[in-house]
């Protein structure tokens, strides 16, 4: 069987690099949280960036980096050629294979950035099995989702530059932006709800889902 194709990330040859920044009231409030608890276990799906690393080093925490955003958001399914269907054995084990922590400890809190924005058709659905592992009851998934019609066509890198700020840094190079709503990602999260959810003025819609 062929390797699962994966679009390499930051390959947009010619793209200009965006500085952005937004506030995040509800990463503010989560980060809140944890000085209350005596550990947490934090999952984040996205790049080691030395600001993000130290802001978490304040708290009593375990700090899992997975730098699987680039290539969740970069798969590319199979197509069985003679039934024209996605084959989801592969599909299932690239993204098992993105999440290192899938089959151990599950955890508190989960950052994913904006992730969700970019896993197109069958990605979400296999993205959402795997995640199942990491799961407890009480786990909370932190996400922003762009809101108008067009997004930077590759995953944005954020830092925290405090617990109510973020800055980032985009591709001026844009796609469709899938515009999900609340329903459509509780249907394509089903093992989590939107426990709170803003429209911030960057124009990113902040969400933290609840197992």
């Amino acid at each position: 069987m062929s390797p699962l194709s994966v679009a390499t990330p930051g390959a947009d040859e010619g793209a200009t690099t965006v500085l952005g920044e937004t506030s995040s009231p509800l990463f503010e409030a989560l980060a809140g949280a944890l000085e209350e608890v005596e550990r947490v276990s934090i999952l984040d799906l996205g790049p080691a960036i030395g600001g993000n690393i130290e802001f978490f080093g304040r708290f009593p925490c375990a700090l899992h980096i997975a730098d699987a955003v680039g290539a969740l958001a970069g798969l590319r399914p199979e197509i069985d050629p003679e039934t024209g269907t996605v084959r989801t054995a592969p599909l299932e084990a690239e993204v098992r294979r993105q999440l290192p922590g899938a089959g151990g400890d599950a955890f508190d809190v989960i950052l994913g950035w904006d992730l969700l924005n970019y896993l197109d058709g069958p990605v979400f659905p296999a993205f959402a099995a795997q995640l199942r592992p990491l799961l407890r009851h009480g786990t909370r998934l932190h996400a922003f989702l762009w809101s108008q019609p067009r997004m930077p066509v590759l995953p944005a890198r954020f830092r925290i530059l405090d617990a109510a700020h973020m800055g980032f840094e985009a591709s001026d190079r844009t796609r469709e932006c899938p515009r999900y709503t609340q329903r459509d990602l509780e249907r394509r999260l089903p093992d989590l709800h939107v426990q709170r959810s803003v429209l911030l003025r960057s124009g990113l819609q902040e969400y933290v889902f609840q197992a």
